[in-house]
């Protein structure tokens, strides 16, 4: 098969010579010229070009496992992960699991409906907002002053009380009103 290959791109190379016309003059054209090659039968016994991909990868794993992660890997088979003690020192501080979770309920008004808003949060031991979520069952806008409202995370209650979303005109100062009535 290769040899077939060989043959087409001699017979394409041939074709290309400087004999042909150029574009654009009245030049004869040139008569195509028989070209013959003997195939040689011997290219069967050329050894294959690419590896066998089985090859390729087993010799990767090889040199990816032969080389040392760190230098405590040379010297000892049974490390224990240093982040583990850190891990167990932080839940017991506790930080950053809710202490508290206030769920609150409110109503304002708005040129269209009553909107009722549901506000639920949760305090850590520092007494700083860890999450929140303001929904309504019957205000399409509350996912977009939810989304807004994320920014009170890491807040005190008091700090978030006071934060004004831009664009929220009436839903902000009822969020901050049900906020100031837990204080």
């Amino acid at each position: 098969m290769k040899a077939f290959y060989s043959l087409v791109l001699l017979i394409f190379l041939t074709s290309c010579s400087s004999e042909a016309p150029v574009v654009g003059t009245l030049n004869p054209i040139t008569p195509v010229q028989e070209v013959v090659t003997e195939i040689d039968e011997t290219v069967e016994a050329l050894p294959e070009v690419a590896p066998d991909t089985q090859e390729i990868v087993d010799t990767l794993i090889e040199e990816v496992n032969s080389v040392p992660l760190s230098e405590s890997d040379d010297k000892d088979e049974n490390v224990t992960p240093t982040w583990s003690d850190d891990l167990k020192e932080e839940e017991q501080v506790g930080s950053t699991f809710p202490s508290k979770v206030v769920e609150l309920e409110t109503t304002y008004n708005n040129p269209k409906m009553e909107v009722m808003m549901n506000i639920e949060y949760s305090l850590d031991s520092d007494d700083k907002i860890s999450e929140i979520s303001v929904t309504s069952k019957n205000y399409p806008g509350m996912p977009d002053f939810n989304t807004w409202i994320q920014a009170v995370v890491w807040m005190t209650v008091e700090e978030a009380s006071e934060y004004v979303v831009s664009g929220s005109s009436l839903t902000t100062p009822a969020f901050q009103g049900a906020l100031k009535e837990t204080l």
